[in-house]
């Protein structure tokens, strides 16, 4: 309906693409929505340019399905794009954050957990300044920096952050929620008693990464679950409802 009522190159098209490669990612079709994703992208990047939020969207829910489908180096590269897709963004902004912890999560699957630290207390310092202290989506960027901070070494501090985190979920989201049950399963995995240092390869991380999740905490289509609505929702009604 958009390619005809818009035109093929219109940014409208391109929503339309995002939400189409979404709903693909949902039911674990990663080549259909690898396709739609670069689509849309294109689009994005002739229609508005190499610094829109539209296009730092729809490159981080790349990165997000590219490590679903087990394609990490890719995603390393993809969220490396998102974060400068929204450099253009003054930051606290809920793009922005989204395109660093999405960044800095491939960072950490991919066996570089120093460098995910940096991205991921970027991510969470954006968000601590927009969300309230207990929001789902605040305490899953703590959970995952923890897990970065723990993973490179710092156990004091990736412990006390994953507990924390752990802790406010069973109380605002009760123990069987998703963000609840992948913070536990961080809290475990990341212990210095359960995972050496010595441990913290990347198969290993990668391995936690496919084993705890079907979904990832930060994707457009968890925040939708959070909600209590399956809507997959343009970038624009990203940011305008869910200030991630």
């Amino acid at each position: 309906i958009f390619r005809t009522a818009r035109g093929e190159q219109h940014p409208h098209t391109a929503h339309a693409l995002f939400n189409l490669a979404n709903v693909r990612e949902m039911r674990d079709d990663f080549a259909g929505a690898d396709g739609a994703f670069r689509q849309a992208e294109a689009i994005q990047r002739a229609a508005l340019g190499d610094t829109h939020p539209d296009l730092a969207q729809t490159l981080a829910s790349h990165t997000f399905m590219l490590n679903r489908a087990g394609r990490h180096a890719e995603a390393v590269q993809r969220g490396r794009e998102a974060v400068a897709a929204a450099s253009a963004l003054t930051p606290p902004n809920p793009i922005s954050a989204y395109a660093h912890a999405m960044y800095g999560e491939s960072l950490l699957i991919d066996g570089q957990p120093a460098v995910a630290v940096a991205e991921l207390r970027d991510a969470l310092s954006q968000r601590e300044r927009m969300l309230p202290d207990d929001h789902p989506v605040r305490l899953n960027s703590e959970s995952l920096l923890g897990a970065a901070l723990a993973a490179s070494g710092d156990t004091d501090e990736g412990q006390r952050r994953l507990r924390h985190a752990l802790e406010r979920l069973l109380a605002t989201l009760g123990p069987e929620h998703e963000f609840t049950r992948r913070a536990q399963a961080r809290v475990e995995r990341y212990s210095p008693r359960s995972l050496p240092s010595k441990a913290f390869a990347p198969c290993k991380v990668r391995e936690i990464f496919m084993a705890e999740r079907r979904g990832c905490g930060d994707h457009v289509g968890t925040q939708a679950r959070v909600r209590g609505t399956q809507r997959r929702m343009r970038p624009r009604d990203v940011a305008r409802v869910d200030p991630r």
